[in-house]
């Protein structure tokens, strides 16, 4: 039997009528897309050019079963089980220079490299990008640390700030890392994106940036104006 969206109820069906564009479909991305679809996203863009390999099992949203198989391939059929109706486009390639971007981008990406190329994307292409959330995670010695930020393109102080945040993979090697965290904090994570979306799509209004210890549980948001 196959339901239409109003039999599945979707909520808040306000968001039906934005695309989700979701730029790696990894450790974020893939744990990120199940929710979203059921948060009633009606238009999904995947990019991804990896495939599942054993290592991705302990906190990737993929199954021994997908083994060998594409990423944004398995994410497209996921979005299409949960939302029959919803339109996708899976990517088995990276993101890169010059590729079309519009809707909610989420930079759920690896490297600052990545992230820098997605946001200057972003930028050049802010009058169909109606936001760019990048959700980051690393592991220090005593805690697993996560640190999201949610940015209106047309925002000038909230693309500044973002525009900071970007340091060198260099110097990221100097940083906490994130080998070693533990399955729950991807989840943690989505959860927290789904939860500005949800205030988003009522208000308008939304942080630009969440930090969260996943270990404490204390969360600190912040806001510009």
């Amino acid at each position: 039997m196959i339901l239409n969206t109003t039999e599945l109820g979707y909520y808040p069906r306000l968001l039906s009528g934005f695309t989700a564009q979701i730029i790696g479909a990894g450790g974020i991305g893939s744990n990120l897309l199940p929710m979203i679809a059921r948060m009633g996203f009606g238009r999904f863009v995947i990019w991804d050019n990896d495939w599942v390999e054993p290592v991705n099992l302990q906190m990737q949203n993929f199954s021994a079963k997908d083994i060998g198989r594409k990423k944004s391939q398995l994410l497209r059929d996921l979005a299409l089980s949960i939302n029959p109706e919803a339109k996708v486009k899976a990517h088995g390639r990276r993101f890169t220079h010059g590729d079309a971007l519009d809707g909610v981008v989420f930079a759920a990406v690896d490297s600052m490299k990545s992230r820098a190329l997605v946001f200057d994307e972003a930028v050049k292409q802010r009058d169909k990008v109606t936001l760019l959330v990048d959700g980051r995670f690393a592991r220090g010695e005593m805690s697993e640390f996560i640190t999201l930020y949610v940015i209106d393109l047309n925002h000038e102080k909230q693309v500044e700030c973002y525009r900071e945040s970007l340091y060198s993979d260099e110097d990221a090697y100097h940083a906490p890392r994130s080998e070693g965290i533990t399955a729950h904090v991807p989840y943690v994570l989505s959860g927290l994106i789904g939860s500005i979306l949800t205030r988003w799509v009522k208000d308008g209004s939304h942080p630009w940036k969440v930090t969260h210890d996943a270990t404490t549980l204390h969360t600190e948001t912040y806001t510009v104006s």
